[in-house]
């Protein structure tokens, strides 16, 4: 699947197409994803994406009184409604609206990036936990 997202600022549009998605025809089972889960939650590997990286991806709808400031936004598949994306990533935390991203965080600390989590996507972390990411490279 191609997809065509223009930037605010872009001006080349020859860049406003990449392949978002492809698919395969091959059949997998439930095992495939579980081994690949397993290699990429327990293999280091520094040039690895999910190994040196925290990321995390929510879909919203733009509440009624916002609809206007979001030109372009992404439409549900009931059509009526307008969507956009948080996304934290490293130490930052963006809104994607349309072609429209604003950082609305920072996060300087293990536990300001939990709270960013319970707060701005609803997913809780115990905060004891953040001692499993010190001395990895997604440590902030």
């Amino acid at each position: 699947m191609e997809v065509r997202h223009t930037k605010e600022k872009a001006h080349d549009s020859s860049q406003d197409w990449r392949i978002l998605y492809t698919f395969s025809e091959e059949e997998y089972f439930f095992r495939d994803f579980q081994d690949a889960s397993f290699v990429v939650s327990n293999k280091p590997d520094p040039k690895g994406y999910f190994w040196t990286n925290v990321l995390c991806v929510k879909t919203f709808v733009l509440e009624d009184g916002h609809a206007a400031a979001a030109a372009g936004g992404g439409v549900s598949e009931r059509g009526d409604e307008i969507l956009y994306r948080k996304v934290l990533f490293g130490r930052e935390v963006k809104r994607h609206i349309g072609s429209v991203t604003s950082v609305i965080r920072t996060l300087e600390s293990e536990e300001e990036r939990i709270l960013a989590l319970k707060e701005e996507f609803g997913v809780l972390v115990d905060p004891s936990w953040a001692v499993n990411i010190i001395g990895r490279a997604p440590a902030l």
